[in-house]
């Protein structure tokens, strides 16, 4: 009789990336407030690679199964996949593309590079002083110089401290709105131009008078849904209905 085996449960991102840590030979501290070597947002680009799965359907946290964090762990190229992950802040970003803060901010604002993740620092013990800084992969800051050869960045580089930003000029490049084709206008039946055909439907219970009552899709406008409107009928059906003589009968 085969032996049954629980469940391995899920285990959270912090967790898988202290396994990845202890992979590359370099344990995250346990020290409070101290750096890990490997973080959750690694963890994070890793689900986005398609290397890891995400378990969880909380937007704050992810789970993964232990196995396939194993797995992860034994890749050789477990050292480059986690330095091309490593986040950066604006000031490490600038700082790796040899630039001025002020130049990578213009970058940002012109879409060159975008951060696939913000954390919020908190400055005290209050919210109220709560700040968003992004946070950039390091494999997206060493490839804007590539994707961006129109910039000339020995130039940029060079740039004093006090000086204008070249890109502070230059502005986002818009998407041209896409204009969908004209609608096509229904044919008019045949018939006299200007002039529609249109069944006659009528009613089952027929009116006192003999003369067929008219149904609600011959009403002149169609009422919105959830509002009751009378149909506009001709004033000859609305005489018969009233007529002494359909009163009598």
């Amino acid at each position: 009789m085969p032996l049954f085996h629980p469940p391995t449960p899920p285990i959270s991102g912090g967790a898988a990336a202290d396994r990845i840590a202890e992979a590359l030979g370099t344990p995250n501290r346990t020290i409070h407030g101290e750096k890990g070597h490997v973080t959750a947002f690694v963890v994070r680009q890793f689900v986005d690679r398609g290397l890891l799965a995400d378990l969880s359907a909380n937007p704050d946290g992810t789970l993964h199964h232990p196995g396939q964090v194993d797995q992860v762990c034994r890749r050789e190229d477990l050292a480059d996949l986690v330095a091309a992950d490593t986040p950066l802040g604006p000031e490490q970003a600038a700082a790796r593309l040899r630039v001025r803060r002020a130049d990578f901010d213009h970058m940002v604002r012109l879409g060159r590079i975008r951060p696939p993740q913000s954390i919020e620092v908190r400055f005290g013990t209050s919210r109220a002083g709560a700040v968003d800084v992004a946070l950039y992969t390091t494999a997206s800051v060493d490839a804007v110089p590539a994707e961006h050869p129109e910039v000339d960045w020995e130039q940029l580089r060079t740039v004093a401290k006090s000086r204008r930003s070249p890109l502070a000029a230059l502005r986002p490049h818009r998407r041209e709105p896409q204009f969908l084709p004209p609608a096509r206008v229904p044919r008019r039946p045949e018939g006299r131009p200007g002039t529609r055909r249109r069944a006659v439907h009528t009613s089952p219970a027929g009116s006192h008078s003999g003369q067929a009552r008219p149904v609600p899709s011959q009403w002149k406008h169609q009422p919105p849904p959830g509002v009751l409107r009378a149909p506009m009928v001709p004033a000859a059906w609305r005489k018969s209905w009233v007529s002494p003589a359909t009163c009598a009968s």
